[in-house]
């Protein structure tokens, strides 16, 4: 199983990403009606990105900004994740942090343990077969609510986002460096208190 699960992980496959603002701006437009900040915001991202490829500065574009939407369940989240993933030609995956309640989840379990598995990161980029994906991180603030197991669901979060750790970010069940910075990470919670 191991053999495996690192010959599907998509090394060296890239979706080609589009950065065409106005097509990028349809995209939403079409699948959304108002959300105008929300889109506005993302339109702003995608422009900044454009001009640092352009520019060569490869490097700093990869260390993009974490996109955080907050609002209350039904108002469209997940549906403009969506929208944003098929604005940029890129796959869409989704995390449900909210039915996470161990950190091995994330991260994976060792080998060594029977039945051992990847995590949902690891498992994100082999679903949608590519290093540069779209993945949402779904409802954050519903992560588990006993102190400890929060705490570290929170300390791999941050493993994952922060574009200074995540290029090294090490799956239990892999074992090896896996350079999440390719990958666009959207983060949605119904409420910030619990951060």
């Amino acid at each position: 199983n191991y053999v495996t699960w690192v010959l599907q992980f998509p090394w060296g496959n890239y979706a080609n990403e589009n950065l065409d603002i106005k097509t990028v701006r349809d995209e939403l437009n079409n699948s959304h009606y108002g959300l105008d900040q929300v889109k506005e915001r993302f339109l702003e991202i995608v422009a900044v990105r454009k001009l640092l490829i352009e520019g060569g500065n490869i490097s700093t574009a990869k260390k993009s900004s974490v996109i955080c939407m907050v609002g209350l369940q039904g108002i469209g989240k997940t549906t403009i994740a969506k929208s944003i993933a098929k604005s940029l030609n890129r796959p869409f995956y989704r995390i449900a942090v909210g039915a996470i309640g161990n950190v091995l989840e994330i991260r994976g379990r060792n080998k060594s343990i029977e039945a051992a598995e990847p995590g949902q990161i690891y498992k994100a980029f082999v679903a949608t077969g590519v290093r540069n994906p779209v993945i949402l991180l779904d409802e954050l603030d519903k992560a588990s609510g006993e102190e400890g197991l929060r705490s570290d669901v929170m300390a791999a979060m941050l493993e994952i986002l922060d574009p200074e750790q995540n290029t090294s970010f090490r799956d239990h069940y892999i074992d090896y460096p896996i350079d999440l910075s390719d990958a666009m990470f959207i983060v949605s919670s119904n409420k910030t208190s619990t951060f």
